[in-house]
């Protein structure tokens, strides 16, 4: 009897590494999380019990099990730790907010996001990546190396402008605006990670100059949010269809405050993601020429020379199969985590409350149970019939479930837009020597940037 009783209690317990007698495998998570979580699941199986800190930390690596915190369970987990330390910056935007207050703002915010919108936005991703490549061209052959990961920020960040307010708020508008952004970005990225924040309320160095770039955003955002609202019918931006969305019961639109928080939740959360899916790509073409010369072929047969536009995207078939193939390998949310609210229990485990569950794409996208020869650059995994064998969440870029990327269809068509339009005129190559190593942050980014040699095609 006693030894039933004990396997049980061994049950109720996922495996995992032991660590430190005190911080656990806290340091192992700051220095190489990738290696910690990819191992572990590899050595643990699918459920991995991890101790950090005073915090209990279950990584899930199961497709079933992975549909089940996000979509089975919503009751059950909210984004809660890490995401909390967000709202300092961001605010109650959609991806900070929780319960019924969330569930309002989506519903109102997801008809800006849907097809008759997208058509109108991809305009501007157009007029943005041709003039990118119109300025990089201009550059040459003065100018050979750039940084292309710093250039893609750059770029997705004055295609966010564009769609989102109608103005490039860094160029038109505030010489600091950039600077303030890029700031807060880094300060997100610190505070998520660091197991003892200092509160914002403390005026410390770093918080008295977060205070004061988020003063300069939001002066300039509150300003364009007046004059949207005292001219709707000029505008042709997200902005515009976020203001004139009502809730269909009450009437009530968003608050100024509201929109303010979406607002810098786009900027901040929206355009770093792309920018690092698109320097992956382009580093992923420097190595593949083959897979390039596909792309630059299909484009040919498909546009004789013309702009790419929203009307012939969905013939782009080897395009789009390239972008899924490179955010398998580079996923750009590299980690989705989910803090439980009530006991549940995954695979015969016990998740207790304030359990903190991860669901990491970096680690599913390498599963040998899905994926045959993972770590290799394969987009033939994502013709049509592949993708219909497959298992849903043994791919999932975007999280899923209700509280998937709001953004992922427009994500996905900046990226058919931008590598489309650039790589028919310009060819990436990497700097001879230089070291492309990984850091993953709330997204995952190539740490020194990514340095290539720029050719016109």
């Amino acid at each position: 009897m006693e030894m039933n009783v004990s396997q049980e209690s061994k049950r109720t317990q996922a495996p995992g590494p032991k660590g430190h007698f005190l911080l656990g495998s806290l340091a192992e998570r700051k220095n190489d999380p990738l290696t910690l979580f990819l191992k572990s699941a590899q050595e643990y199986g699918p459920v991995v019990n991890f101790k950090m800190g005073p915090r209990t930390v279950v990584l899930v690596n199961d497709s079933e099990s992975i549909r089940h915190v996000l979509m089975d369970s919503g009751s059950k987990y909210i984004k809660g730790f890490g995401y909390d330390k967000l709202q300092a910056f961001l605010g109650n935007g959609l991806l900070t907010n929780e319960g019924d207050s969330w569930r309002r703002q989506r519903k109102l915010a997801q008809p800006a996001f849907h097809r008759a919108s997208l058509v109108e936005l991809s305009k501007q991703m157009l007029f943005a990546a041709k003039d990118w490549a119109r300025t990089i061209e201009a550059k040459l052959p003065e100018q050979k190396v750039f940084n292309i990961h710093d250039e893609m920020m750059a770029l997705t960040q004055r295609i966010v402008s564009l769609t989102l307010l109608g103005t490039d708020i860094t160029r038109e508008l505030s010489t600091d605006i950039g600077e303030a952004l890029n700031y807060l970005i880094e300060e997100a990225n610190r505070r998520v990670l660091d197991l003892f924040p200092i509160p914002t309320s403390i005026p410390t160095r770093r918080n008295l100059k977060s205070k004061e770039y988020i003063s300069k955003f939001d002066s300039v955002i509150m300003g364009i949010i007046e004059e949207h609202r005292k001219n709707p019918s000029q505008h042709k931006t997200l902005l515009s269809m976020l203001i004139s969305a009502t809730d269909e019961e009450t009437g009530q639109g968003m608050s100024d405050k509201q929109l303010r928080d979406e607002v810098i939740t786009f900027f901040v959360a929206g355009h770093e993601t792309t920018a690092n899916a698109l320097t992956w790509t382009l580093y992923l073409m420097s190595k593949y020429p083959h897979e390039e010369r596909k792309i630059l072929e299909e484009s040919e047969r498909i546009l004789g020379g013309k702009d790419m536009g929203f009307e012939n995207l969905s013939e782009h078939k080897y395009l789009m199969q390239v972008i899924e193939e490179s955010m398998r390998l580079y996923p750009p949310a590299w980690i989705v985590s989910r803090e439980a609210v009530v006991e549940d229990e995954i695979l015969g485990y016990k998740i207790k409350p304030g359990n903190i569950v991860v669901l990491s794409p970096w680690v599913m996208h390498r599963s040998t149970e899905h994926w045959e020869n993972p770590e290799g650059f394969d987009p033939e995994r994502f013709t049509e019939e592949k993708k219909a064998t497959r298992e849903k969440f043994a791919y999932f870029p975007f999280g899923g479930g209700p509280r998937s990327c709001i953004g992922n269809h427009f994500a996905l068509m900046e990226l058919q837009i931008v590598l489309g339009t650039v790589l028919k005129n310009l060819q990436f190559s990497l700097v001879p020597g230089f070291k492309v190593e990984l850091e993953p942050l709330i997204t995952l980014r190539p740490k020194w940037g990514m340095q290539m040699i720029v050719r016109k095609r």
